[in-house]
């Protein structure tokens, strides 16, 4: 029982760093400047010398989902290892169903994921790309540099548009034409003479598929799997750990 109490202790004292050192970070990335300034920098693409709106946002938004996550992991732990050391059957029995919905929650959300609203959802966010791609892209409006982006995008995929090429005969700036980085560069660093065809462009693959592929390859789905395991394994491991202490508990509140 000892024993069973300190891997416990020391299972959620770990993780009650981790949560405390996410909700640190979140609440110095929202509140200080110069940290905020640095983040700027270090995201900012090559060559730019001013911050776009895009990564601004990203930056706020982050700073809140670490200090909501770290918040939750640094609390829920804290239940965890005040319930082992005081063998509270209220904390530990608290503990133990928060982290059995999450894990329950997980499961469900996969699963939903995965094979019902997966095809919805990846509908759903290549129209609104599309839709970002033909209302921005070499436009005088475009202030987060969504062209420069999507350029070096499809340069250094070798893909063309959301879809395809066609994704562009809405893009008023281009007249009917293909941005020049759907091209294929030849030795002179030129590309698409004479014609915009097959052989000489990437007109036919979509950027959308090729980041899906890059993402799900096989290193990419191996590292997937491998962390979802872990994951999984860990909130169980807590799970069967708080119950067996809630057991043996001699106390029913403390």
């Amino acid at each position: 029982m000892n024993c069973v109490r300190l891997l416990f202790c020391i299972y959620n004292f770990i993780f009650l760093i981790i949560g405390g050192t996410l909700l640190g970070f979140g609440i110095w990335f929202a509140v200080d400047t110069k940290a905020e300034g640095l983040l700027q920098d270090l995201l900012r693409p090559v060559g730019e010398t001013e911050t776009t709106d895009d990564i601004v946002s990203l930056i706020e938004q982050a700073a809140y989902v670490l200090i909501g996550f770290g918040g939750f992991i640094f609390l829920l732990s804290f239940l965890g290892y005040c319930g082992a050391v005081k063998e509270s059957r209220f904390l530990l029995g608290f503990y133990t169903f928060l982290l059995t919905l999450i894990f329950i929650l997980e499961i469900v959300a996969v699963c939903v994921v995965l094979f019902y609203y997966g095809p919805q959802i990846e509908d759903e966010t290549k129209k609104l790309l599309k839709d970002n791609l033909e209302k921005n892209y070499m436009s005088p409006d475009d202030k987060k540099n969504l062209t420069g982006t999507m350029d070096e995008f499809m340069t250094r995929f070798q893909c063309c548009g959301i879809n395809n090429s066609t994704d562009f005969k809405n893009v008023l700036a281009l007249k009917g034409s293909y941005p020049a980085a759907c091209c294929k560069k030849g030795s002179d660093g030129e590309g698409c003479p004479p014609s915009f065809t097959e052989l000489n462009s990437n007109k036919d693959i979509g950027c959308y598929d090729r980041l899906k592929d890059e993402l799900l390859s096989t290193g990419g789905r191996t590292w997937s799997i491998i962390v979802g395991v872990v994951v999984g394994v860990l909130q169980l491991i807590g799970i069967v750990f708080s119950c067996f202490i809630y057991k043996q508990s001699r106390y029913s509140f403390a």
